[in-house]
C-alpha cells in the first residue's frame, strides 16, 4: 500500500520550485565561474530536492552510504500491527465490562456512551478494518438490544399476567355458581377455565434471555413470543406498536454502531419493574378477552 506523503502537496510544489531556482542558480553562476557560489547554490538546491522527495523514498544512497528505509518501514509496520493487536484485545475487554455494566448501580449513561464513544473512536485511529471493529462492539450492541426487548417483555408479560387472572377470577366464580351440579359436570366445566388459565404462564418469557438469540432481529422474536398467547385484536395492537419501536431503535444501533444517550435514558425508564412499560402502553388497562370465558 502506498505511505501517504505527510508534506503538504503545495509545499511539495514550492520545495521543488526552489530547488528548480536553485539549480539555476548555480548554472548561472558557474557561467560567469563562480565556483563557491554555485557550490552553495548546488547544495540549496540538493537539499531542497531532496527534502521533497525523501518521504517518497524506500532506500536512497548519499556518498556510497545505502540508507534502508525499507527495513525501517518493515519495523514501523510490524509495530503498528502489533499496537493494533493490543488495542483490540484490550477493548474486546473494555467493551464487555462496558456491556455488563450499569446493570446494578455504577457508571451514569452519560458516561457509559462517552466510554463506548471514545474506545470506538481510538479503534478506528489504529486502523483496525470495519469488521473487526464490527466484532469487538458486538456485546455492547447486543446488551442494548437485549434490554430494547426486555421493554417489550415487560409489557408483554403484564398483559399475560393480567389474561390468566381474568381466567382464574372467572373460574373461582364459576366454581361457586355450580355449587349445585354433580362434581362430575362441575370438574368439566372448570377444567376449560383452568386450561385456559394454565396457557398464560409468563414463564417463557423468562426463559427467552436465556436462549442464543440473534439480538439484531428482536421484531422477530417479539412476534414469536406473542403467536404463544391468544390476545385480543386491540391488546395485540398496542405490542405491536411497543415492538415496532424497540425494533427501530435496535436496528439503529446495530447499523450505526452508535449507542446515544437517548438510547440508554429509554431502557433506563423501563429498567427495574415491569408494570412501568405497561402502565405507559396501557394506560387504560387491557382490553381483555373478546370471546366468551364460559
Amino acid at each position: 500500500m502506498k505511505r501517504e506523503n505527510p508534506i503538504p502537496e503545495w509545499l511539495q510544489w514550492v520545495l521543488l520550485l526552489l530547488a528548480l531556482v536553485t539549480f539555476g542558480l548555480m548554472v548561472w553562476h558557474l557561467w560567469f565561474d563562480r565556483t563557491a557560489s554555485a557550490g552553495t547554490a548546488a547544495a540549496i538546491g540538493f537539499g531542497l530536492l531532496l527534502f521533497r522527495i525523501l518521504p517518497d523514498l524506500e532506500s536512497f544512497q548519499i556518498l556510497g552510504l545505502q540508507a534502508k528505509l525499507r527495513e525501517r518501514i518493515a519495523e514501523a509496520d510490524e509495530l503498528l500491527n502489533q499496537l493494533r493487536q493490543i488495542t483490540a484485545a484490550q477493548s474486546r475487554v473494555a467493551m464487555l465490562t462496558l456491556a455488563y455494566s450499569n446493570r446494578m448501580g455504577g457508571m451514569s449513561n452519560s458516561e457509559k456512551n462517552q466510554t463506548y464513544e471514545a474506545l470506538l473512536q481510538r479503534l478506528r485511529e489504529v486502523g483496525l478494518e470495519k469488521g473487526e471493529i464490527a466484532l469487538i462492539v458486538e456485546p455492547v450492541l447486543r446488551m442494548i438490544s437485549r434490554d430494547l426487548l426486555a421493554v417489550f417483555t415487560s409489557a408483554l408479560s403484564e398483559v399475560v399476567g393480567r389474561y390468566g387472572k381474568l381466567y382464574q377470577n372467572r373460574g373461582q366464580e364459576l366454581e361457586r355458581e355450580l355449587s349445585d351440579v354433580s362434581p362430575g359436570e362441575r370438574q368439566k366445566q372448570l377444567e376449560s377455565i383452568f386450561a385456559r388459565q394454565r396457557g398464560y404462564k409468563t414463564t417463557p418469557l423468562s426463559e427467552v434471555f436465556s436462549k442464543g438469540l440473534d439480538y439484531k432481529s428482536i421484531a422477530e422474536v417479539g412476534r414469536e413470543l406473542m403467536d404463544n398467547y391468544r390476545l385480543s385484536d386491540e391488546d395485540r395492537d398496542v405490542l405491536n406498536e411497543v415492538l415496532r419501536e424497540v425494533a427501530e431503535i435496535s436496528a439503529k444501533v446495530w447499523s450505526r454502531q452508535t449507542v446515544d444517550a437517548d438510547t440508554l435514558s429509554f431502557i433506563a425508564e423501563f429498567s427495574g419493574r415491569t408494570t412501568t412499560s405497561f402502565n405507559k402502553y396501557f394506560p387504560e388497562g387491557i382490553n381483555g378477552p373478546t370471546w366468551k370465558i364460559e
